[in-house]
């Protein structure tokens, strides 16, 4: 197929497909140098490395909810818990995993995957309300291969966030408020940034 005509979301596509590959390589390599470490053994699997960090609260929401009272330490402080963790993304993961039968760690990193993928195709349309489809592509490279951008398929929330805000400014340039503003209230309980 001539690249003219091939459709704008093949292309997009065919973007976030080679950056996740390079950045499935970069966590891959990380992760063979991987200690010991309180989330797994020495030199995880992918699914495994996916896991650490602030997956493991979204990982409690997803499987036990919010604690009813606010745990407290020794000094009377409240201790590190799952109320940090905003819960659209691990409801939603909960959601397919009583879909499909399947455990937290491939279900939470296929939906991560899912909304990385989504997000890059609406990072473009967004681009091209303003830009030519050449630069808007360009702007999804850069989007896709941002030296953070491993995190968008890891079990956080980030890429759905991704994906909301770039709806929402979508929707904001468009001026479709009446659409916007649920996407908004999608966005405050997917990262704390979506309350600013």
């Amino acid at each position: 197929m001539h690249y003219s005509l091939t459709p704008w979301w093949v292309k997009v596509v065919v973007v976030w497909a080679v950056s996740r590959v390079i950045t499935t390589g970069l966590l891959l390599f990380f992760a063979s140098r991987q200690e010991l470490s309180p989330w797994s053994g020495a030199h995880p699997s992918y699914l495994a490395f996916a896991q650490y960090w602030d997956s493991t609260w979204y990982h409690i929401v997803a499987v036990s909810g919010y604690p009813a009272t606010l745990p407290l330490t020794a000094d009377g402080q409240v201790a590190e818990n799952a109320w940090a963790f905003m819960p659209a993304y691990p409801m939603l993961v909960r959601f397919f995993m009583l879909v499909t039968t399947l455990p937290w760690e491939p279900i939470s990193v296929a939906v991560s995957l899912a909304f990385s993928a989504f997000s890059a195709l609406m990072i473009y349309r967004l681009f091209l309300l303003r830009l030519p489809s050449e630069t808007a592509l360009s702007a999804v490279v850069l989007w896709c291969d941002a030296p953070l951008w491993p995190i968008l398929q890891v079990s956080y929330a980030e890429s759905m966030h991704a994906f909301f805000l770039a709806l929402a400014l979508y929707l904001l340039l468009e001026r479709r408020y009446a659409v916007l503003f649920p996407v908004v209230a999608i966005m405050s309980v997917t990262r704390p940034s979506g309350l600013a």
